[in-house]
């Protein structure tokens, strides 16, 4: 039998995906902490607005382990487990529904 094409995609974009969360999630450090020494007004709100902090502060661990669990489901199709299509589902979920909270706060 064949592997299915689309297993494929899936797996490559899902490790792509996980990339770039990694590297959105050390953006979002650096703005957090480096937000003190620079002139953009932007980073200066985001400091003084504690809301905002305290949403930042809980999702860059929640960002960090959604990237690496993206990353692991997108090996594992590759691998083809059906565990890893299980994760994948339950991942675009979790991003339906942090998209909403995030688009609410």
């Amino acid at each position: 039998m064949q592997r299915p094409i689309s297993v494929n995609v899936f797996g490559i974009l899902n490790i792509v995906f996980a990339c770039f969360g990694i590297l959105g999630t050390v953006a979002s450090l650096c703005l957090l902490f480096g937000a003190a020494a620079s002139n953009n007004p932007v980073a200066k709100v985001i400091q003084e607005n504690a809301t905002y902090m305290a949403y930042l502060k809980v999702m860059i661990p929640v960002g960090i382990l959604a990237s690496i669990t993206l990353l692991v489901a997108g090996i594992g199709l590759l691998m083809l487990k059906n565990w890893a299509r299980y994760l994948s589902i339950g991942f675009g979920i979790y991003g339906v529904l942090s998209g909403l909270i995030g688009a609410i706060l």
